[in-house]
């Protein structure tokens, strides 16, 4: 069954009748002028006196073509979170009605408001709108002498679109329009796309590259219709990205490499700066993803920031390893006393004993600093040691630090150099 209407859709295309004259004549923008018609009233009477705008054009004889024209005024109000945005559009729709035939061009009547129902309005709506607002004040049909009609309207139209963030900030959106007949199919009506302008190319987020109309028949239940897209091909523009993004987050980034120059003593120092980093960075990712939806792949504002942070916990990560390794050697760095301090260590255990003796029963307190005092040396070596160590480390610099201070900026700077690349090359 849907191989039979495929090509019955086909077929029917391949005997569309259109009408040249009207569609070169609105391609060119050389519509008539508009001369108003001696005894206006008269002629109204006469030709909607036997008509009947329940029934189209030829009706039972052949289709009617119907030519849109638009301007649109505006792209704006582009909502990413809802893949959604709004167009201000006026809404041309030309075609030709028989029964209306009082004269030749020359001559023409201009309809508004209550006039309008009177006569036959094709019912041409936008697919892919959300909400459609018709300036009820504008809507007027233009009737020459020949049954040329024009009818223009303003329209105000959310509408929704399929919208891919994958290279988010530096993708490519295209916002359509999709506009086709609501129930009547291509042997009732049939659309043509002409003279499509964008009035106001200016946008604050994004720059229109390029603009297209596209005609093709869609099956649908009720039978083929005529699908007219109007598309505008946009770029984001990067450069509020550039401020609000990529700039804090290098600088973050390049912050906590800080610590490699730092005294590995001072972890608190180089941790805090680290710290500083990462809060920083979840921030950045927090205030970007209030204006992001909620989609399931990694975009290129997510890559970069993962990148970054990963950078910077590593920095912060460096900086522990550094300061493990001190405690490391601290502990296992064996100090060799000398004979003298051997005998001296002989002569205060004796001497403790002594006094212990002698202070146990007046004063257990004193008998304890005592011992503290004259405890084996082990503690003050070991202070000792430390303060040489990290002395060692402050003046031979340190191995760990020496190779991340080369090895993250220049990783760091192939990522960034790679990452543009590739996205500004697709875009």
């Amino acid at each position: 069954m849907s191989l039979i209407l495929t090509l019955a859709c086909n077929s029917q295309k391949d005997g569309y009748e259109s009408e040249a004259d009207v569609f070169t004549m609105v391609a060119n923008g050389t519509i008539p002028p508009v001369n108003g018609a001696h005894n206006a009233t008269g002629i109204l009477k006469q030709l909607f006196r036997d008509y009947d705008k329940r029934l189209r054009p030829d009706y039972a004889r052949r289709a009617i073509p119907i030519t849109v024209s638009l301007g649109i005024l505006s792209i704006g109000n582009i909502r990413t979170e809802d893949m959604e945005f709004t167009f201000d559009v006026y809404f041309r729709q030309i075609w030709k009605d028989t029964r209306l035939v009082f004269g030749s061009r020359d001559i023409a009547l201009t309809l508004q408001q209550e006039a309008l129902n009177e006569i036959w309005l094709p019912d041409t709506y936008f697919e892919n709108a959300v909400k459609t607002f018709v300036h009820q004040e504008t809507r007027t049909v233009v009737l020459y002498g020949d049954g040329l009609i024009i009818f223009s309207q303003r329209v105000t139209i959310t509408a929704t679109t399929l919208m891919n963030f994958r290279a988010y900030p530096m993708d490519t959106q295209v916002f359509r329009m999709d506009i086709l007949s609501y129930g009547r199919d291509i042997k009732q009506l049939r659309y043509r796309g002409s003279n499509v302008q964008l009035i106001n190319r200016e946008m604050s987020e994004f720059m229109i590259t390029k603009q297209s109309v596209e005609m093709d028949t869609k099956e649908l239940f009720m039978g083929c219709f005529d699908v007219l897209t109007i598309k505008f091909t946009a770029v984001r523009r990067i450069g509020y990205y550039v401020i609000r993004i990529y700039l804090p987050c290098v600088l973050c980034t390049i912050v906590s490499w800080m610590a490699f120059w730092m005294d590995p003593a001072y972890i608190g120092d180089r941790s805090a700066i680290g710290i500083t980093s990462l809060l920083t960075q979840i921030f950045l990712v927090g205030s970007i993803s209030e204006a992001m939806p909620r989609v399931s792949y990694v975009n290129a504002a997510d890559l970069f920031l993962i990148v970054s942070f990963s950078f910077t916990f590593l920095a912060l990560f460096e900086t522990a390893a550094v300061y493990r390794k001190a405690k490391s050697m601290c502990r296992t760095e064996n100090v060799i006393p000398s004979q003298e301090e051997k005998k001296n260590d002989i002569t205060n255990a004796e001497s403790f004993e002594s006094n212990q003796d002698e202070s146990a029963s007046s004063n257990g307190a004193t008998a304890f600093r005592n011992h503290e005092k004259f405890s084996p040396h082990d503690d003050r070596l070991k202070v000792k040691l430390c303060t040489n160590f990290f002395g060692k480390m402050k003046g031979l610099d340190n191995q760990l630090d020496r190779i991340a201070r080369g090895l993250f900026p220049v990783g760091y700077t192939v990522f960034i150099t790679a990452y543009f690349l590739i996205f500004l090359i697709d875009l």
